[in-house]
C-alpha cells in the first residue's frame, strides 16, 4: 500500500513537471522586450541563432489573424511574399500600439519560433503585413503553412 502510494505521488510530480514544459507560445505578434536579462520567453528565430525576449502573451493573437494570401513572386525584387491580414479589431490593436510605443519592435510567433520581426518606426500600417524572403527562403513556405493551418 505504500509502495502504491509512493508510486502515485511520483506519477503525480513527473505529470506536473512535464505539463510545464509542455506549454506553448500562444502564436501572434508580441512586443519584443529588450532587456533580456531574467527573461522567463525566450524565443529563438526560425533560421539563425537570435533569440528574443517576448511577454507572455501576444498584443495581437492569432485569432485577430483574419486571412493569408498564397505565395506570391516579385521577380523584379527577387522576393517570395505573402500577406498576413489582419481583422479589423487585430489592425486597430496594430494602430493603437505603434501610436503609444512608436519605437517598438513586434516579433510574429509561430509554433513557439519567432518567424520574423515587424519595425514600426516611420512606417505607415496597413491592414495587411507582407512577409517575405529571398527566391529561395524555404522559412516562406513553412510561415505561409503554419498561417494557413490557423485561418481557413
Amino acid at each position: 500500500m505504500r509502495m502504491k502510494r509512493s508510486y502515485l505521488l511520483a506519477c503525480m510530480l513527473v505529470g506536473i513537471t512535464l505539463t510545464g514544459y509542455a506549454q506553448s507560445t500562444t502564436s501572434g505578434f508580441y512586443v519584443i522586450m529588450r532587456d533580456k536579462t531574467g527573461c522567463v520567453n525566450l524565443l529563438f528565430a526560425l533560421t539563425g541563432p537570435n533569440s528574443y525576449c517576448v511577454p507572455k502573451d501576444p498584443v495581437i493573437p492569432a485569432t485577430e489573424f483574419e486571412s493569408v494570401t498564397s505565395i506570391q513572386n516579385d521577380l523584379p525584387k527577387q522576393l517570395r511574399y505573402i500577406d498576413l491580414r489582419l481583422t479589423p479589431a487585430g489592425f486597430k490593436i496594430l494602430k493603437a500600439l505603434i501610436a503609444k510605443l512608436p519605437d517598438a519592435s513586434l516579433a510574429l510567433v509561430i509554433d513557439d519560433r519567432v518567424a520574423g520581426t515587424f519595425e514600426s518606426v516611420g512606417r505607415m500600417v496597413d491592414q495587411t503585413i507582407p512577409i517575405s524572403g529571398g527566391m529561395e527562403a524555404p522559412e516562406i513556405d513553412w510561415i505561409y503553412n503554419r498561417l494557413k493551418k490557423k485561418k481557413p
